[in-house]
């Protein structure tokens, strides 16, 4: 089964752009519902590596600030702002990212899957952020449920808040959705994480076999290389 193939080659990625090429991104594709969209909301067992989309008569809704997605009413949950960057509770609510919020139990992470519907090569970009004022800790996860895949990409704390990545170029199989899910670590209480997560298509074709292993190398490699940066910066 061909699924991704990782470049990481800027000068590939800009010289493979379409003048049409269009941005999908979680944030402004949520409105509060799982009606159609290049994303789909849910939440994620690792265990099986099942994805459950949030059910829009059971768990989604239009609430004064927010638009909200939930697993029947509770956590898991997915929401965002619609009356710009306020707080609630201790949640520092954006008014430019998806929040995300695990559930209390294993295999109850909250997730966002991008929906391919052709062979494509496409770019990625990555950032999730503590959201919380007294944060428990998460796990940040790359996820595609269809092939049973799953990589830990980064934990947040409150020692370590931020993370950021991007794949500047890489393959993605028709009906292999993939993702971001966000998963508690240890407690769930103050998990609720910012998460900015960009999709953009370039070339219509892809080439044949490719490996899940040199997306996780690249996305590695990227964010290694960011904490690094940030590391010089403040030394």
């Amino acid at each position: 089964m061909r699924l991704l193939l990782a470049s990481f080659i800027a000068a590939i990625a800009i010289a493979a752009i379409p003048a049409t090429a269009v941005t999908n991104d979680a944030f402004s594709s949520f409105t509060g519902t799982n009606t159609g969209g290049a994303f789909t909301y849910g939440s994620f067992n690792a265990t099986g590596s099942v994805f459950t989309p949030f059910s829009d008569a059971a768990g989604c809704a239009a609430l004064i600030s927010n638009v909200i997605c939930t697993s029947n009413g509770d956590l898991p949950a997915a929401f965002k702002s619609t009356s710009g960057a306020h707080q609630s509770g201790t949640v520092i609510v954006p008014g430019n990212a998806l929040i995300l919020h695990p559930g209390p139990l294993a295999g109850q992470a909250a997730a966002v899957l991008f929906n391919p519907r052709v062979d494509r090569v496409y770019g990625v970009t990555l950032s999730a952020f503590v959201a919380d004022t007294n944060p428990s800790g998460v796990r940040i996860l790359l996820i595609a449920p269809a092939a049973n895949f799953i990589f830990p990409l980064a934990t947040l704390t409150a020692a370590n808040p931020t993370f950021t990545t991007t794949a500047s170029s890489f393959l993605v199989e028709a009906g292999v959705p993939f993702g971001i899910a966000v998963d508690f670590n240890g407690s769930y209480y103050n998990d609720s994480t910012g998460i900015n997560f960009a999709v953009t298509p370039f070339a219509l074709s892809v080439p044949e076999p490719a490996a899940w292993a040199l997306m996780i190398a690249g996305f590695a490699m990227v964010g290694v290389a960011a904490r690094r940066r940030r590391e010089v910066a403040t030394a």
